[in-house]
C-alpha cells in the first residue's frame, strides 16, 4: 500500500488526471475479473493475486470513490488514495 500511494503520488505529481487515474484503476481490476483492460498484463497478474471476491471489494471500492469524490462528499485525491489502498492490501 505504501509504495502504491508513492506511486500514485508521483502520477499526479506529473501531472496526471485525478479522473483518468481513477478511470485506470477500474479498467485494471474489471479487467482482472475477465472484462476488457487496456493492460492485459497488467489485469492478469492482479487476477493471479486475488480471488474474485476480493476483486469484487477491489471494485466496489473504486466505484465508491468515484461515487464520493462526484457527489462532493470526498477530495478527488482522498478518493483516489482510499481507492489504491482498498486495491494494494487486498
Amino acid at each position: 500500500p505504501g509504495l502504491a500511494a508513492q506511486r500514485l503520488g508521483r502520477l499526479l505529481a506529473a501531472g496526471e488526471n485525478e479522473g483518468s487515474v481513477l478511470w485506470s484503476l477500474g479498467n485494471l481490476v474489471s479487467g482482472a475479473l475477465g472484462s476488457w483492460s487496456v493492460h492485459r498484463e497488467f489485469s492478469a497478474a492482479l487476477g493471479r493475486r486475488l480471488r474474485p471476491p476480493e476483486l469484487a471489494r477491489a471494485l466496489d471500492a473504486v466505484y465508491r470513490a468515484e461515487a464520493a469524490w462526484k457527489g462532493g462528499r470526498v477530495d478527488a485525491l482522498v478518493a483516489l488514495e482510499q481507492a489504491t489502498r482498498e486495491i494494494a492490501t487486498r
